[in-house]
């Protein structure tokens, strides 16, 4: 009898997973694929449900009491789970703090649910989470699982009140992610690669159906189509994009890759010390020989963060391979009038810069005084070989009306600014979180 009522259960766990999946299909058919990926398996350890990208664990008795509460709740824990599984919470676990890493997630995807005007998955909103969202709100304008994280880590929240968000944020096991991932390691490595390039595809086919042809996703569709576009863009590397701004010319040292030495040792041992070519003493090079950076140092763009970005521009900047001997930065600091100017010819001035560097400005955005300031620059032959400028910015401020006679890219160190509102000759470069949080590592001996 105990064993049948156990199948019992668990054929009506299935059900209601069915029944769920299938009525949030009818609202929400951008997800179609996403819907028939998870695989249902009763699972008694856990009292809740989970997944680990392959299956949807679940205890059929959790189920069923949450089905019989409100069956929105179970369509709310099914989109939960594939949400973490498109925005591939799963397998970015490792980078972060676990516990506030598992926080972040259940708050990003319980922030997209809430903003969906579904009938299949509304629910009041209740006052802890209105005051979560608007207390992250003021500090991030669109809500990551990364940004909802760093938020955590570098803002101090009270112990009382962090408790208060778990318990109302948590939805489903995430033991799964760690199992899975352990799992692989001591059996297919290539098992996890596998079921995360499958949840990439789902993802940015879910982006693909937002663009085009669904219509009917609501008034969640921008934000959707946001959070997407940020998880599935393509990334180039900062110091791959910096090398835009080089050019080719001639540098004096000894050129070994067009140098043979089968003819320069041949003459050696014929005729006694004497080669019968010798290395080439110049070689053609792409490198940085004169651009400026500007800092955005209004109010809006926080010190904390410029100087993060300084940093690692200062680490790719200071390697031997990225500059001629003879070169010039401008590193310019401005907010809505520029606030100082240091010129840079050398490493050794570079590395003195970073040990003195102030922040000045912390007023209101102005990018038109840079772009004048610079302009003075060149009528005064200060600068004669500007190749580009990079504009480090949070976005917010009057842009110059005509186009400057050199290659201007604005780096934003957020993917929701500008709106569309960059000039058609700037270009655009979204810089990576790795970029920008190259301080906020977490020592993993803590854990």
């Amino acid at each position: 009898m105990k064993k049948r009522a156990r199948w019992q259960a668990e054929e009506l766990g299935k059900r209601i997973l069915e029944i769920s999946r299938d009525e949030l299909y009818l609202e929400m058919r951008f997800l179609d694929a996403s819907f028939h990926t998870l695989v249902y398996q009763k699972m008694l350890s856990t009292f809740l449900a989970g997944t680990d990208g392959e299956k949807l664990y679940f205890h059929p008795n959790f189920l069923i009491q949450v089905y019989q509460q409100n069956p929105v709740l179970v369509n709310r824990l099914y989109l939960h789970l594939i949400f973490h599984c498109i925005f591939q919470h799963l397998w970015t676990k490792e980078k972060f703090r676990e516990e506030d890493w598992d926080l972040a997630c259940d708050i990003a995807v319980e922030s997209i649910i809430d903003s969906l005007k579904n009938p299949s998955v509304i629910r009041i909103i209740s006052d802890i989470r209105k005051e979560c969202y608007e207390w992250l709100s003021k500090k991030q304008k669109v809500l990551t699982a990364e940004r909802i994280y760093h938020i955590l880590w570098n803002c101090p929240i009270e112990k009382e009140k962090l408790e208060q968000w778990r318990k109302e944020f948590t939805v489903d096991d995430h033991s799964f992610w760690k199992t899975k991932q352990k799992e692989d390691t001591n059996t297919d490595s290539n098992l996890s690669s596998l079921v995360n390039n499958h949840w990439k595809k789902l993802g940015q086919l879910m982006k693909t159906n937002l663009e085009t042809f669904i219509k009917r996703a609501g008034d969640c569709k921008g934000t959707l189509e946001l959070l997407l576009s940020i998880q599935y863009r393509e990334r180039e590397k900062y110091s791959a994009f910096l090398r835009q701004f080089a050019v080719w010319k001639e540098e004096l040292h000894s050129d070994e890759e067009e140098f043979d030495l089968g003819f320069y040792t041949f003459g050696l041992s014929h005729y006694g010390n004497l080669p019968l070519i010798e290395s080439l003493e110049y070689r053609e090079e792409k490198k940085i020989e004169e651009f400026a950076i500007v800092l955005d140092t209004s109010g809006s763009c926080p010190e904390d963060v410029v100087k993060r970005f300084l940093s690692e521009t200062y680490s790719i900047l200071k390697s031997r391979e990225s500059f001629f001997k003879k070169m010039k930065i401008h590193l310019i600091q401005c907010d809505a009038t520029v606030q100082s100017h240091t010129i840079i010819t050398s490493k050794e001035e570079l590395d003195l810069f970073m040990k003195e560097v102030t922040i000045k400005g912390m007023g209101g955005t102005d990018f038109c005084p840079a772009f004048e300031y610079l302009d003075r620059l060149r009528e005064d032959g200060i600068i004669t070989k500007l190749k580009g400028l990079l504009y480090f910015t949070d976005g917010y401020g009057k842009f110059p009306e005509k186009r400057p006679p050199y290659e201007t890219a604005f780096l934003l160190y957020q993917e929701d600014h500008f709106n569309g509102t960059l000039p058609s000759w700037a270009i655009q470069f979204i810089l990576d979180d790795e970029v920008l949080e190259v301080n906020r590592k977490v020592e993993t001996d803590e854990y």
